[in-house]
C-alpha cells in the first residue's frame, strides 16, 4: 500500500512540472546576425524583377514562423508560379530552401555577406544533383 501512494505521489509530481512548464515558450537559440536582419524583411515589398523576358511587378511578403526560427518569403502569391523560400540558421550559418514552381526545392547556405549583400552557395546535401538538375541558382545575392 505504500508503494502504490509512493508511485502516486511521484506520478502527481512529475505530471504537475511537465504542466507547469508547458505553457513557457522553448527558449530559440541565438540566431546569426544575417539572420537577424532577414528579419527585418517582414511584410510586404513591390517592385519590378525582370526574369528574361521583360520588366514585371514582383510583390514578396514575408513572415515570422515557428517561433521566430524561420522567415517564409512568398513571391507571386495565388498565382500558378507562386513559389516560397524558407530562411533558417543551420549551424549557425544563415540558410534557405526554396520550394520552386520547377518542382523541386533546391537549399543554399550563405557564403558571404556584406552591408548590402549576402550570397550564397549551392547546398550539396539537399538532395539535388545540380549536372542533372534546372534549379535556382545558386549565386544568388540577397
Amino acid at each position: 500500500m505504500k508503494m502504490k501512494n509512493l508511485i502516486l505521489v511521484a506520478t502527481l509530481l512529475l505530471c504537475s512540472a511537465v504542466i507547469t512548464s508547458a505553457g513557457e515558450p522553448p527558449k530559440p537559440k541565438p540566431a546569426s546576425a544575417e539572420f537577424e536582419r532577414m528579419k527585418s524583411l517582414v511584410g510586404t515589398w513591390k517592385g519590378t524583377v525582370d526574369m528574361g523576358e521583360g520588366p514585371i511587378e514582383m510583390v514578396s511578403n514575408y513572415r515570422l514562423m515557428a517561433g521566430g526560427t524561420v522567415l517564409e518569403e512568398k513571391v507571386f502569391a495565388g498565382t500558378p508560379n507562386e513559389m516560397t523560400t524558407m530562411y533558417y540558421d543551420k549551424d549557425g550559418k544563415l540558410a534557405l530552401t526554396h520550394y520552386c514552381v520547377m518542382g523541386n526545392r533546391p537549399g543554399m547556405v550563405l557564403e558571404s555577406a556584406d552591408a548590402k549583400t549576402m550570397k550564397f552557395a549551392f547546398d550539396k546535401t539537399c538532395g539535388i544533383n545540380p549536372t542533372k538538375e534546372s534549379h535556382a541558382r545558386a549565386d544568388a545575392a540577397v
